[in-house]
């Protein structure tokens, strides 16, 4: 009898895992084409404009000695071809938290200008700081 609720408990996790991958978005972890293009994490953002082309990896790199958060407006990530970091229980999510000395990245699939925000902790009224940042993704047919 323990055998056969062993083999329902092995059974209920194996197809709890298949639902849980079949559901989740069908992303890759990192590019396969195109460049890598990082955005370091200090005291500041650096840089805080970027041009890629589709296909190509924005990582941005957290080399402060706490976590950071990279926020995206207005829905931009419907573009998104690859990411590694901004996915949570099988959905892409519009913000993801950077551990110190790790990064986060995203490959976006369509022209257009990206909006973003980092938001860092620091030594001012407010408890943290804002930087803003672009990018602009260029589709490689057209030059």
């Amino acid at each position: 009898m323990r055998r056969l609720h062993n083999s329902s408990i092995i059974l209920t996790c194996l197809v709890s895992l298949f639902l849980y991958t079949g559901c989740a978005m069908n992303l890759a972890d990192s590019s396969r084409s195109g460049r890598v293009h990082d955005i370091n994490i200090e005291q500041d953002v650096t840089p805080d404009e970027m041009t890629a082309l589709i296909g190509d990896e924005i990582r941005w790199v957290n080399h402060r000695t706490g976590s950071v958060h990279v926020v995206f407006l207005d829905g931009d990530l419907e573009h998104v071809s690859c990411q590694r970091g901004f996915r949570s229980l099988g959905m892409l999510q519009e913000s993801t938290k950077v551990t110190s000395g790790n990064a986060a990245s995203l490959c976006f699939a369509k022209a257009g200008i990206y909006k973003y925000n980092v938001r860092m902790e620091a030594n001012v009224p407010s408890g943290e700081i804002i930087y803003k940042g672009t990018i602009r993704i260029n589709d490689p047919a057209k030059f």
